[in-house]
């Protein structure tokens, strides 16, 4: 085997190595703003009367909001699948919906038995109930976001696309140099 051959070969290998590297990276990018994320957001329950915020035999204050962090954003509402009614549903059950609200023993409250959404479907208030009523005095709503730096539309499709059209190139520059080195070596392969 020549030596330019070899050192083709060495050359290529490094380039395979660093262009999976890049694909990890791009993929990795990619998902980051073409994707939902978690958000969690923690409440401070409000007892009655105001100020009772330590004592669990008190009850809730049914009539303080609670508003959800990552919901209200203007330009979520230009977004079909970053709007409100998409993010939060509460219509759903825990399995499906993407809203799912604890109380501080973990339980997952039930929309309509153990709280409430209002406000256009980005704040919350809480009932007066045991599921609610015998936890400490903390709620935790855990629901499915845009990330800032979202990318919608016929974007997100060609965004996604980007990490396969770079294998693919990698993989089509590695064809032509395997036939590059087959034939300086006079190694002859009839397709």
């Amino acid at each position: 085997m020549e030596k330019s051959s070899v050192g083709i070969i060495i050359a290529f290998a490094l380039a395979i190595l660093v262009g999976v590297i890049f694909i990890q990276i791009i993929a990795s990018e990619t998902a980051l703003k073409s994707q939902l994320y978690m958000v969690t957001d923690s409440f401070r329950l409000v007892r009655v009367p105001d100020g009772g915020l330590y004592n669990t035999s008190v009850g809730i204050n049914t009539t303080y909001t609670y508003t959800l962090s990552k919901v209200n954003d203007a330009w979520r509402q230009d977004i079909t699948e970053c709007a409100k009614k998409a993010i939060v549903d509460p219509s759903g059950s825990p399995a499906t919906g993407n809203l799912w609200i604890y109380n501080s023993s973990g339980n997952i409250l039930a929309n309509g038995a153990d709280y409430v959404v209002v406000s256009g479907v980005n704040s919350i208030t809480f009932k007066n109930v045991e599921n609610v009523n015998g936890t400490a005095n903390t709620a935790t709503a855990v629901y499915k976001t845009c990330p800032t730096e979202y990318v919608n539309g016929w974007g997100k499709t060609v965004f996604q696309l980007v990490p396969g059209f770079f294998a693919l190139a990698i993989l089509i520059g590695g064809a032509f140099i395997i036939f590059y080195v087959l034939k300086n070596e006079g190694i002859s392969l009839d397709i």
